[in-house]
């Protein structure tokens, strides 16, 4: 396992899968900055590293991690995670929470299919706006008749009405779209 710790980035990877969350309740030391754990794999190469770990090695063989400190205090050589484990369970927990989110709830889908039918309210707020115009202020022939007019009101006013006729998500029946609309580049009604 490959794990790093940043404290200050409240940043923990593991092997290469990195995720935030707040480290302050694992009261890590004030001038702790990271913990870099290799495990069995060498670190990458740089000079600084490389004179560490040649001069302190452990029963002669290569010690898989380190602590950085960020005031001035030499690194740490460490042999084991152990002490940073609550880390690491929370990192697990928060990454099987990740792999597996839950099923949307009932609430979560219902307050979707509203916001689903606001859409269609509000992408089809031009066509009563313009016939407004067009009938009583420009005094000139609406595109829409009275008829697809009236479709297109009581269409809008059955969509409004669903939340009372439709308690939960699975009941939910989408009105029929009136005739003309369909032409239009509009939307994916159901």
């Amino acid at each position: 396992m490959r794990l790093t710790i940043v404290k200050d980035d409240n940043l923990v990877i593991i092997d290469k899968r990195a995720i935030r969350f707040d480290l302050s309740p694992f009261k890590l030391p004030d001038n702790f900055h990271a913990l870099q754990w290799y495990g069995k794999e060498l670190p990458p190469a740089k000079p600084s590293y490389t004179h560490v770990m040649n001069t302190e090695t452990l029963s002669g063989t290569f010690k898989p991690g380190e602590i950085e400190f960020n005031d001035g205090t030499n690194n740490k050589l460490i042999t084991d995670v152990d002490e940073f484990q609550p880390i690491i369970d929370e990192y697990m927990r928060l990454a099987k929470i990740e792999d597996n989110p839950s099923e949307p709830t009932e609430s979560d889908k219902y307050n979707n299919l509203k916001a689903q039918r606001n859409s269609y309210l509000s992408q089809t707020d031009w066509l009563i706006m313009r016939h407004t115009e067009q009938s009583f202020h420009y005094e000139i022939k609406p595109t829409l008749s009275e008829i697809e007019f009236l479709d297109l009101l009581v269409w809008r006013q059955q969509l409004r009405d669903l939340p009372e006729f439709y308690k939960t998500s699975d009941t939910w029946q989408w009105p029929d779209q009136p005739g003309f609309m369909r032409s239009l580049p509009l939307f994916n009604y159901p």
